[in-house]
């Protein structure tokens, strides 16, 4: 992770088949530098939202087109340093984004990375990928 500089991006196709509560689907993608310290993505496919969030701050964007719950969407979560970039099949939905709230940067560790279906749901995920990336240049850019 060092060589890194904990850098990473998480990534998954994830559908939602059945919703078994009332309450609207959603699924996400995790990543942590402890058990208290955690940002996720999550699609609300019914609200048509995806939302960036971490330690009660939350950054919300309405989805570009409709989502059907039951279609794959492609979620793609990228950590660079304290920064973090999130797109939802291809388009990118949050650039940069800084938590004011999370200490993330003072740790070259990854952490964990998860998936995360909503309780009641029946979630299907596929193509998961976690890869390392390389640490930021002199220029402080991550490819």
């Amino acid at each position: 992770d060092r060589a890194t500089g904990g850098n990473r991006e998480i990534a998954a196709d994830v559908s939602v088949l059945e919703n078994r509560t009332a309450a609207e689907s959603n699924v996400a993608l995790l990543v942590a530098k402890n058990k208290s310290t955690f940002v996720s993505l999550a699609l609300y496919p019914e609200r048509g939202e995806v939302v960036l969030a971490a330690r009660g701050a939350r950054h919300a964007r309405p989805l570009p087109a409709p989502a059907d719950p039951s279609a794959p969407s492609r979620l793609r979560l990228r950590v660079e340093g304290n920064r973090f970039s999130a797109w939802v099949d291809g388009e990118p939905a949050f650039e940069n984004v800084v938590f004011e709230n999370v200490d993330w940067i003072q740790s070259a560790r990854f952490g964990l990375a998860g998936l995360y279906p909503a309780e009641g749901a029946t979630v299907l995920f596929e193509n998961v990928r976690i890869r390392p990336l390389p640490a930021p240049s002199a220029a402080g850019e991550v490819p």
